[in-house]
């Protein structure tokens, strides 16, 4: 039995409800998550991280 069974259902669901929203934003602009992992792994000053949040944000208020 894992850890994640314990987790309640509703916490399961807040949780699924970002990361789909920012799937949605990653497709629009034509993007995988495995490929802005990958970014902002191999990026050691920070600046894709950066990036992609301050464009995440912009999509968020617009939306």
């Amino acid at each position: 039995m894992s850890v994640a069974s314990l987790v309640p259902v509703n916490s399961q669901r807040s949780w699924a409800t970002p990361v789909k929203s920012f799937e949605d934003f990653l497709i629009k602009k034509e993007m995988t998550l495995a490929e802005a992992h990958e970014r902002i792994a191999n990026d050691s000053t920070g600046k894709s991280l950066c990036f992609i949040l301050d464009k995440y944000g912009w999509f968020l208020v617009k939306k």
